[in-house]
């Protein structure tokens, strides 16, 4: 998340740009800035712009004598009035603006000082509340330079006045245009994707039929399958042994990053897993926990910056895959699965980073991870949809001991209730309800849990060895 500030008296029209950095995170989804700013002085007016993560709605405690807002795809700008906050003669001209149900991509503050008040304009506190499992749809438009060029060079105050309202309605048309752009570029996109999916659907489902007949004539396929594009669907034979499922390939957003990803295509049903093991491939696909922790990545990208990253049970290795585009120093994804560990290869190739060596490996809980490349790297475990079985709790429980050396080593763990089992009398047997997560929390008793997010039914917790 990045907010800029930025006001037409400053010198040269500078901007000035904060990170996450310069938050404190209540949660994954609440900032609050850290210490109050001293903005312009006197009949001026600053704009503040939110991007970076979906906005749901802020507050902000100023003198300003009132906040007009836009974000989004929505021009209208609403002027947003607060009530007097505290002792007149103590602190006087305190406004508290809360602006809710914003739901926008981006948000654009501007902050209207109050006329002939010789003070300084101010930001006392804000607080920004964002969606931490929802991708920006865009990105938002750039501060207002050219308004800030031409309070700087302008004369008169008439005619300084007269530019920067000019500049403000160019400013309005590009954002407006850019919105109704961006938004047409996504409905063609999801069309387009749709179209994409049915027919890598049709088609797998086509050659399911015709492997199971035990024959593979070329005019069996109908015609909609033979147009489906051939990119999309890796055939179930031959070439991809080691996956041994049809794959679908499709892109992933996560905040500003897109990833190619390989996934199983769907089927129908599901068989339960055998003697513990994943036989139904479930590995190969994407969950919510590993959508949720990814898009966290994003929004805390200093989580991983300049550590060693560890995923367990990666699967398709979203999470991973994320944390080498937001500064991680090595990564290794890990899978117990032999067909995963060939996908995770598929999905590294895919998405290539030149900031990380990114490298694929088979790790079956209850072994030993292997050492970083550099001893003073930090380890960051990450785990999405890790754990569905019950027989594997305590296995992933000794190889996640074994990942957090020292209290700088941190894991985080992304659940979403699903389907679990167990195994009873040597025969797989789906629970009645999901304890798996329950089961797993009860073995970290000498480890320091807490819940840092939760979305839907996705939860996230941060686990680390308590500090001596």
């Amino acid at each position: 998340m990045e907010v800029t500030l930025a006001w037409p008296t400053a010198p040269g029209g500078a901007a000035t740009r904060l990170t996450e950095d310069d938050f404190d995170w209540k949660a994954a989804d609440r900032a609050t800035l850290t210490k109050p700013l001293a903005l312009v002085a006197t009949d001026a007016d600053c704009t503040l712009a939110i991007a970076g993560a979906h906005v749901v709605s802020t507050a902000l405690v100023s003198n300003a004598r009132s906040v007009e807002v836009s974000g989004g795809s929505t021009p209208a700008t609403t002027t947003y009035k607060g009530t007097v906050r505290g002792d007149q003669q103590k602190q006087p001209h305190r406004f508290r603006a809360e602006l809710k149900a914003l739901d926008a991509p981006f948000v654009t503050l501007k902050l209207l000082s109050r006329k002939g008040d010789a003070r300084t304009l101010s930001i006392d506190s804000l607080e920004i509340v964002v969606d931490a499992a929802r991708t920006p749809e865009a990105a938002p438009p750039p501060p207002p330079a050219r308004a800030a060029a031409t309070a700087a060079s302008a004369s008169s105050s008439s005619h300084q006045k007269t530019l920067l309202a000019g500049a403000a309605l160019l400013d309005a048309a590009e954002r407006r245009l850019t919105a109704h752009v961006d938004a047409a570029c996504a409905r063609v996109q999801r069309h387009l994707g749709a179209k994409l999916d049915a027919q890598g659907a049709a088609l797998a489902r086509l050659e399911a039929a015709v492997a199971r007949l035990g024959t593979r004539p070329a005019a069996a396929r109908s015609e909609a399958a033979v147009a489906a594009p051939r990119a999309a669907v890796i055939p179930r034979a031959g070439e991809d042994d080691a996956v041994g499922a049809a794959l679908k390939k499709t892109t992933v957003r996560c905040g500003d990053h897109a990833m190619m990803l390989f996934l199983r295509a769907a089927d129908a049903t599901l068989a339960p897993p055998a003697n513990g093991a994943d036989a139904d491939g479930t590995g190969l696909e994407l969950w919510g926990g590993g959508r949720y922790l990814a898009n966290f990545l994003t929004i805390r990208p200093g989580v991983v910056r300049g550590c060693r990253v560890l995923e367990l049970g990666a699967g398709a290795g979203l999470p991973g895959l994320v944390a080498a585009r937001c500064g991680a120093a090595e990564v290794l994804l890990t899978d117990g699965d032999a067909r995963a560990v060939r996908l995770l290869e598929k999905n590294i190739a895919a998405n290539p980073s030149s900031e990380c060596p990114v490298e694929a490996a088979a790790l079956a809980y209850g072994a030993a991870p292997p050492p970083p490349s550099e001893s003073n790297l930090p380890t960051v475990v990450l785990a999405a949809d890790a754990l569905y079985v019950s027989k594997h709790c305590a296995p992933f429980g000794d190889t996640l001991n074994a990942a957090l050396q020292t209290p700088k080593d941190v894991c985080y763990l992304a659940h979403e209730p699903r389907r679990a089992w167990s195994m009873k009398d040597g025969s797989p047997v789906q629970d009645a309800t999901d304890d798996v997560l329950d089961a797993f929390l009860d073995l970290c008793c000498d480890l320091d849990v807490s819940e840092v997010g939760k979305t839907g039914n996705v939860q996230l917790y941060r686990i680390a060895r308590p500090c001596m």
